[in-house]
């Protein structure tokens, strides 16, 4: 650098030391005198470090320089974020051609907004999840049992009704003859059970659950969750619809033509309240919820829906008793060509299809009236009411100082 010929030969080479050596005027009394904590110099002066008349008279007179930012960068790319330079808000003149016209004048045009196409909503394939899933309601109910998963259960429980029949034919076959009566042996006709306990797993996973679809099988094979638990409540809403309909049917005398008028009546009453019952026994979480007035309380929630349950619990209820446990059940031999047509293979098989769905229909029934109705329903142990334990504890104090002052 040119600073550098000073610091040079003439043959090129550096001279070691600086020719023009810098020199600080510096010397140490004033550095003592600026950096000592003391009121006076070295020489006893005080030092005045106020501002002169003339230094406060030129306050604000100089120019101000707005403070530097730091210049800041995106937190992912790394790349430094520049400040938008925004146009001037101005108004324009728009003039027109040949016409001379007032700078200051602004004459604005009409500015006609092009239509946006509303575009159509994009369907969403498989795992579809939100708003974009099919959600199940009663009138898609039908077609949603036709669905390949839900087909596969229901093939499973055809299953369970075909080994319950001839579990069912077997035992009455072979009990008949060293006994008098074989509807006690109901114990073993264990596919019956699982069709109930599985009835009841559709209800929980389709009402509280919310789950639209139907589980599996004795759903996740536990014994006291997935096979005991639903099998009680089930069993528990059957014996209070059914009950006084078994006691007549078995005590009163068949050959009475009053008979059957009355055990049909006790039949039909415990049918219409099966539906409400049994929502209360799988899904009320505690047996109070069974008072009359709470089960009514149910029918009169469900509304207009709660005929179409009745009616799709008998269409279920009648093909599946009788195949599964109709001879066990019932005193009487059905004879006679109608039940020697629909005991036949050819209509016994697709009167048990029938029977199985409408079963799974009237069970998955249930869910949905339960997710459209159960905050109204009156029952126990459904939320929990808040109650500030402050206020508790002055009403408390309120009562014992109360009692303090009666005494």
């Amino acid at each position: 650098m040119l600073s550098d010929l000073a610091n040079m030969n003439p043959d090129g080479t550096f001279v070691f030391q600086d020719i023009n050596t810098p020199v600080d005027k510096t010397t140490a009394a004033d550095l003592y005198r600026v950096f000592s904590n003391k009121t006076t110099d070295s020489r006893g002066r005080e030092k005045d470090l106020r501002h002169t008349s003339e230094q406060i008279a030129a306050i604000g007179t100089q120019e101000q320089t707005a403070p530097r930012s730091p210049p800041r960068y995106d937190p992912v790319t790394g790349e430094l974020i520049r400040p938008l330079q925004f146009k001037d808000e101005q108004p324009v003149p728009v003039l027109s051609i040949g016409v001379e016209a007032d700078p200051s004048e602004v004459i604005p045009l009409p500015v006609i907004p092009i239509p946006v196409p509303i575009k159509a909503p994009i369907r969403s394939l498989a795992y579809a999840v939100g708003d974009a899933r099919k959600r199940v309601t009663l009138k898609t109910l039908a077609l949603e049992l036709l669905m390949p998963a839900n087909t596969v259960v229901m093939f499973f429980v055809l299953l369970l009704y075909v080994l319950g029949y001839f579990t069912t034919m077997g035992v009455a076959t072979y009990t008949e003859r060293f006994v008098m009566t074989v509807w006690p042996f109901l114990i073993v006709n264990l596919p019956m059970w699982l069709v109930l306990s599985h009835a009841g797993c559709v209800i929980e996973d389709t009402g509280p659950d919310a789950i639209d679809e139907l589980p599996r099988p004795l759903r996740n094979f536990a014994f006291s969750e997935d096979i005991l638990t639903p099998l009680f409540r089930m069993l528990l809403a059957i014996l209070i619809c059914f009950t006084p309909m078994v006691l007549l049917y078995r005590n009163l005398d068949p050959a009475n033509p009053m008979t059957l008028p009355i055990v049909l009546t006790f039949a039909l009453v415990g049918a219409f309240l099966f539906p409400a019952i049994a929502l209360t026994t799988v899904t009320g979480t505690t047996i109070l919820n069974l008072r009359p007035d709470r089960v009514g309380s149910v029918i009169k929630q469900c509304g207009i829906a709660y005929p179409a349950s009745v009616i799709l619990f008998l269409l279920a209820a009648i093909p599946s008793t009788y195949y599964i446990a109709g001879e066990l059940l019932f005193r009487l031999v059905f004879v006679g060509p109608f039940f020697e047509r629909i005991n036949s293979p050819v209509l016994m098989l697709p009167l048990m299809m029938v029977s199985v769905y409408l079963l799974h229909f009237f069970c998955w029934h249930l869910g949905m009236m339960y997710r459209a109705n159960h905050d109204q329903f009156p029952w126990l142990a459904q939320r929990h009411v808040k109650t500030d334990r402050r206020i508790e504890a002055g009403k408390l104090k309120i009562e014992d100082r109360g009692s303090r002052v009666e005494n």
